[in-house]
């Protein structure tokens, strides 16, 4: 073995242990996460947003600063969907060059997730697209 042989062997072995550390960084940070509400945000004035979901928006936060995929879920899909809403309504407040968002859900729930949406952002402009290609295709010219 020759020297640039045995070098490549460490730049190897230097960039695992920097990917394990990167990885340990990320698994604490989704373990404790810094609280940025303690409160009702204030660019939500409508309606009130329940201790639990003052507690998912922070989490999300948390991961969105840390820049790790996080995933919040419960046993009722439906009660998350107020915390990603209240989580898009912050990103906008705070950082206006993050847009639009694309939220990827299943058909079985559109219907909610547009209804939510309207009723907790509706400074927001929302855009189904779904339908046979013909009818995706006048949604895009829209």
């Amino acid at each position: 073995m020759d020297t640039d042989e045995i070098q490549i062997f460490a730049d190897n072995d230097d960039q695992e242990k920097s990917q394990q550390k990167e990885a340990e960084e990320k698994n604490n940070t989704t373990e404790k996460f810094r609280e940025v509400y303690t409160e009702q945000p204030p660019f939500i004035k409508d309606n009130e947003l329940l201790p639990y979901q003052i507690k998912g928006l922070n989490f999300l936060h948390s991961g969105w600063e840390s820049r790790s995929n996080v995933v919040l879920a419960d046993d009722e899909e439906l009660r998350t969907i107020v915390q990603v809403i209240a989580f898009m309504k912050s990103i906008r407040q705070e950082k206006s060059d993050y847009l639009p968002f694309l939220v990827v859900i299943p058909f079985s729930y559109l219907e909610i997730w547009v209804s939510e949406l309207k009723r907790w952002a509706p400074e927001f402009n929302v855009l189904s697209y779904f339908g046979s290609k013909e009818g995706r295709e006048v949604i895009r010219k829209k």
